[in-house]
């Protein structure tokens, strides 16, 4: 029964990082880095979200 527990709750864990992944469009970038502003929000770049 622990073993069952585990993996399902494995499965859901992993479920939801490929949805959240998937639906994901841009990250939630700050306005600034330490203390420098950002050119622009974020991009997209092959499945690679950066703050720029």
């Amino acid at each position: 029964m622990k073993t069952f527990l585990t993996l399902l709750a494995a499965i859901v864990a992993l479920s939801a990082y490929a949805l959240v992944g998937v639906h994901e469009k841009c990250a939630v970038c700050p306005s600034s880095i330490d203390g420098r502003s950002l050119a622009s929000g974020c991009t997209n770049n092959a499945g690679t979200i950066t703050c720029q």
